[in-house]
């Protein structure tokens, strides 16, 4: 899914929530959308990790309250971790803060879902608890059937992620008004 994409749904959420986004222009330096006091950088399916942690620092600085949307399929392990460690990083010196998350996933070519989450602290919970229900539905006692789940469990853990957010998250249909 690419950048353009997650805005749209990202700034039809909001409009959608009463909210009033100002979308920056692509090639200007700063977030990708501005909020009732609130930076979003928005990315696509292709996130270069030092370079998003780099923005985010510098948000996490400036800003009050700092966001990330992204697509479910783009989240891995190691971006997570990195996340929450730069979101502990953020509180310390008095600063408080939180990253908030939005992930979204697509359910036609035109319809897609999106879910929020208060923090990184919050979707780190969740991918534990859908770790927790996969090892918990496994009954495999052999050595090399472990082995193997615990070597995909990262695609699992996603899949079990981009369920969520399909089945909790709010419908925004682009190219009309219109919410499910």
């Amino acid at each position: 899914m690419n950048e353009d994409i997650v805005k749209e749904v990202l700034l039809k959420h909001l409009e959608l929530k009463g909210k009033q986004p100002r979308r920056r222009p692509r090639q200007s330096s700063g977030p990708d959308v501005l909020v009732e006091g609130s930076a979003i950088e928005v990315k696509g399916g292709k996130i270069v990790e030092r370079a998003l942690l780099d923005q985010l620092a510098i948000y996490l600085h400036d800003y009050t309250f700092v966001e990330l949307a992204i697509p479910s399929q783009s989240l891995s392990f190691s971006l997570l971790h990195k996340l929450r460690a730069l979101e502990l990083l953020s509180r310390r010196g008095g600063l408080e803060r939180t990253l908030r998350l939005y992930l979204v996933s697509s359910l036609t070519t035109a319809q897609f879902a999106i879910v929020e989450m208060d923090s990184v602290l919050q979707l780190s919970i969740k991918a534990d608890q859908i770790l927790y229900e996969l090892a918990k539905g496994h009954t495999e006692d052999e050595a090399p059937a472990k082995a193997a789940i615990a070597f995909n469990v990262e695609d699992e853990v996603r899949e079990g992620l981009e369920t969520l957010v399909k089945g909790e998250g709010r419908c925004v249909i682009l190219g009309s008004g219109a919410i499910i």
